[in-house]
Protein backbone atom coordinates (compact mmCIF):
# COMPACT_ATOMS: atom_id res chain seq x y z
CA UNK A 1 0.00 0.00 0.00
CA UNK A 2 1.29 3.11 -1.04
CA UNK A 3 1.45 5.94 1.37
CA UNK A 4 2.20 9.55 1.18
CA UNK A 5 2.51 13.53 3.23
CA UNK A 6 2.65 16.81 1.79
CA UNK A 7 4.73 20.09 2.88
CA UNK A 8 4.34 22.70 1.15
CA UNK A 9 5.95 26.38 1.29
CA UNK A 10 9.38 24.96 2.29
CA UNK A 11 11.78 27.70 2.75
CA UNK A 12 14.61 25.61 1.31
CA UNK A 13 16.06 25.86 -2.09
CA UNK A 14 14.91 22.69 -4.24
CA UNK A 15 18.51 22.14 -5.57
CA UNK A 16 19.80 21.64 -1.83
CA UNK A 17 16.89 19.79 -0.58
CA UNK A 18 17.30 17.02 -3.70
CA UNK A 19 21.02 16.29 -2.54
CA UNK A 20 19.34 14.96 0.33
CA UNK A 21 16.62 13.38 -0.54
CA UNK A 22 18.82 11.43 -3.25
CA UNK A 23 21.14 10.09 -0.57
CA UNK A 24 17.73 8.22 1.66
CA UNK A 25 15.49 7.11 -1.63
CA UNK A 26 15.00 3.43 -1.05
CA UNK A 27 16.21 3.27 2.59
CA UNK A 28 13.68 1.93 4.99
CA UNK A 29 12.24 4.55 7.70
CA UNK A 30 13.62 4.44 10.39
CA UNK A 31 17.26 4.16 8.70
CA UNK A 32 16.66 7.26 6.60
CA UNK A 33 15.71 9.09 9.89
CA UNK A 34 18.99 7.60 11.57
CA UNK A 35 20.95 8.82 8.63
CA UNK A 36 19.36 12.60 8.22
CA UNK A 37 19.83 13.30 11.89
CA UNK A 38 23.46 12.88 11.99
CA UNK A 39 23.62 14.59 8.23
CA UNK A 40 25.46 18.25 8.01
CA UNK A 41 23.22 19.43 5.66
CA UNK A 42 20.69 21.90 6.60
CA UNK A 43 17.68 20.42 4.41
CA UNK A 44 17.85 17.44 6.44
CA UNK A 45 15.69 18.46 8.83
CA UNK A 46 13.02 19.25 6.19
CA UNK A 47 13.45 15.91 4.95
CA UNK A 48 13.05 14.10 7.77
CA UNK A 49 10.16 15.88 9.12
CA UNK A 50 7.88 14.87 5.78
CA UNK A 51 9.22 11.53 5.84
CA UNK A 52 8.27 11.67 9.65
CA UNK A 53 4.90 12.56 8.39
CA UNK A 54 4.13 10.51 6.12
CA UNK A 55 4.93 7.30 8.54
CA UNK A 56 2.46 8.98 11.10
CA UNK A 57 0.34 8.90 8.65
CA UNK A 58 0.37 5.15 7.54
CA UNK A 59 0.82 4.26 11.20
CA UNK A 60 -2.93 6.22 12.11
CA UNK A 61 -4.67 5.91 8.89
CA UNK A 62 -3.80 2.66 7.65
CA UNK A 63 -2.70 0.45 10.56
CA UNK A 64 0.89 -0.32 8.83
CA UNK A 65 4.18 -1.30 11.06
CA UNK A 66 6.43 1.36 10.77
CA UNK A 67 9.30 -0.87 10.66
CA UNK A 68 8.01 -2.11 7.15
CA UNK A 69 7.81 0.51 5.22
CA UNK A 70 10.04 1.81 2.80
CA UNK A 71 10.64 5.29 1.36
CA UNK A 72 9.79 4.53 -2.56
CA UNK A 73 10.69 8.19 -3.68
CA UNK A 74 11.41 11.53 -2.29
CA UNK A 75 9.62 14.43 -4.73
CA UNK A 76 11.31 17.97 -4.32
CA UNK A 77 9.66 20.62 -7.02
CA UNK A 78 10.05 24.20 -6.43
CA UNK A 79 7.59 26.60 -4.81
CA UNK A 80 6.45 30.11 -5.30
CA UNK A 81 9.91 32.07 -5.49
CA UNK A 82 9.76 35.68 -3.23
CA UNK A 83 10.92 38.23 -4.18
CA UNK A 84 11.93 41.20 -3.01
CA UNK A 85 13.91 44.48 -3.50
CA UNK A 86 17.28 45.67 -1.09
CA UNK A 87 17.19 49.44 -0.09
CA UNK A 88 20.93 49.60 -1.00
CA UNK A 89 20.73 47.79 -4.70
CA UNK A 90 18.22 48.38 -7.33
CA UNK A 91 18.88 44.07 -8.45
CA UNK A 92 15.81 41.88 -6.78
CA UNK A 93 16.83 39.33 -4.51
CA UNK A 94 15.02 35.95 -4.69
CA UNK A 95 14.22 33.14 -1.85
CA UNK A 96 13.63 30.07 -3.44
CA UNK A 97 11.04 27.53 -1.89
CA UNK A 98 10.22 23.80 -2.61
CA UNK A 99 7.63 21.36 -1.90
CA UNK A 100 7.93 18.02 -0.11
CA UNK A 101 6.40 14.85 -1.24
CA UNK A 102 7.25 11.35 0.31
CA UNK A 103 5.39 8.17 -0.89
CA UNK A 104 6.32 4.87 0.89
CA UNK A 105 5.45 1.58 0.58
CA UNK A 106 4.49 -1.03 3.30
CA UNK A 107 3.30 -4.33 3.39
CA UNK A 108 -0.13 -4.75 6.62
Amino acid sequence: MEVSAVQRFVRRAPRKARLVADSVKGMKVSEALAYLEFSPKHAARDVAKAIKSAAANAEHNFNLNRDDLVLKQLLIDEGPTFRRRTSISTAPVTSRRSSKTSPMEGSS
